[in-house]
């Protein structure tokens, strides 16, 4: 079936266990206009010689380099500047990709209304979590879910992927390069929402992730004071936005709890 090409963008920082794996995931479900590029995050590991190794074969991903880690969003940020295709899809480096997945997404996105469509996923948080659709399905051994064009309105996509058309990117802007790491995906989904446009699930899509394999290779606490600035940062912009600290629920804005510890740590009043 016919489709728009897609440019695929993925961050890598020691990502050296899972990059291989994922860019096979990804070579199978590439028609010959797509185009995949790897930001790499100044890994210490072997990330970039497994990349390079890849040569000419699929998925023959561009490879850019800059200097120091940028961090997240300001990485995708040079990827999406980079690529060129009607639809970007946002993946990182520690998911599979099964069959189909980035067609349903693809076809979810044609909605004018729709500014972003996420995969359902074995390890995402709200409506993206797959055993919340098929609570039977044994996520060890199940690699796809059942073909279905349905979606699901969300309040929340969580970054581990998630579709955008360009045109809608170039209405509300890139990743908020404030956010070093964490909070990006709650960031675009409120900015998104607050603009008037959908978020969607693609219930036929599924993708699984490992889910944060590079922290690992952090030095003790870096996480911490990575996701905790960025949650402060965001946090701010809630405050700007709403002119009062007195903010939304995590419930009240993404759908579910994931907010409501940053929201606390960083002394935001909820309602009551």
């Amino acid at each position: 079936m016919f489709r728009v090409p897609i440019s695929i963008i993925l961050v890598t920082y020691c990502s050296a266990c899972t990059i291989g794996d994922c860019l096979t995931s990804v070579s199978r479900e590439l028609a010959p206009d797509d185009k995949v590029f790897v930001v790499d995050n100044a890994s210490a590991d072997d990330t970039v010689e497994i990349i390079e190794s890849l040569g000419n074969s699929s998925p023959n991903p561009t490879l850019l380099r800059p200097s120091d880690n940028l961090g997240y969003s300001r990485a995708c940020n040079i990827g999406i500047r980079e690529s060129k295709s009607e639809v970007v899809i946002l993946l990182n480096p520690d998911t599979l990709v099964s069959p189909g997945a980035f067609q349903t997404m693809v076809q979810a996105l044609q909605a004018p209304e729709v500014g972003s469509v996420g995969p359902l996923g074995d390890n995402a948080p709200g409506d993206q979590f797959v055993l919340k659709h098929y609570p039977e399905m044994d996520m060890q051994t199940t690699r796809e879910v059942p073909p279905t064009d349905e979606v699901i309105e969300t309040k929340l996509l969580s970054g581990f992927c998630m579709a955008f058309r360009r045109e809608t990117l170039d209405k509300v802007g890139l990743l908020d390069e404030d956010l070093f790491l964490g909070a990006d995906d709650l960031e675009m989904s409120w900015r998104l929402r607050t603009m008037g446009y959908k978020l969607v699930v693609a219930k036929g899509a599924y993708v699984r992730h490992i889910s944060q394999a590079s922290f690992a290779s952090l030095p003790p606490g870096k996480k911490e004071e990575y996701v905790h600035a960025s949650d402060a940062a965001f946090v701010r912009k809630l405050q700007r936005y709403y002119g009062s600290t007195i903010l939304p629920t995590s419930e009240q804005l993404f759908g579910c709890d994931i907010f409501d510890e940053a929201l606390a740590r960083n002394g935001a009043a909820l309602p009551r």
